[in-house]
């Protein structure tokens, strides 16, 4: 989060980037699927893709 000088927050670029679509984001790269990335991370392809949108 961005607190600027009235002490009010934001997010930054409008969401948070949590640590689970993080990792997902990391196994894309180097797995280059979502089917392997599922399979690595013990996920179904739809829950690694609704992770990344």
């Amino acid at each position: 989060m961005v607190t600027d000088k009235g002490g009010s927050t934001s997010k930054p670029y409008g969401s948070e980037l949590d640590l689970r679509k993080l990792r997902v984001l990391v196994e894309l790269d180097r797995r280059d699927t979502v089917s392997t990335v599922a399979a690595a991370l013990h996920l179904t392809p739809s829950a690694v893709s609704q992770q990344l949108t």
